[in-house]
């Protein structure tokens, strides 16, 4: 297609204030893709899209806000097929990540020294 929006988020948004807080504390990327390689038809999406992650640690970091609540399925499935893939996910409310960023970036931590 050759466009793109110019600020990338969720759907040419900007990222949630929650998630860009736990990417700075952490130093890492945010809006990560990972490729499905799954065929067009095959009920799978092209890509997935990681909130917060490490590419070379292969840790990802889910951080849900309030419309997640309706999407658990969509939710785990995304999750499993990331575990599939080799990747550690962990997921984050907004609530837990602006209320209490200090343990949430604990648990990246302990997560990753394992």
């Amino acid at each position: 297609m050759g466009w793109r929006p110019p600020i990338r988020g969720g759907n040419g948004k900007p990222p949630p204030v929650p998630q860009t807080l736990l990417a700075c504390a952490l130093g890492w990327e945010m809006e990560i893709i990972v490729r499905t390689h799954k065929k067009k038809d095959s009920g799978w999406p092209n890509h997935y899209k990681i909130d917060v992650g490490n590419t070379k640690l292969k840790v990802a970091i889910e951080v849900d806000g309030q419309s997640h609540y309706s999407r658990k399925d969509q939710d785990r499935r995304k999750g499993s097929f990331l575990k599939r893939e080799g990747w550690k996910v962990l997921r984050f409310s907004n609530k837990q990540v602006t209320e209490r960023l200090g343990e949430c970036v604990q648990t990246v931590l302990s997560t990753i020294s394992k």
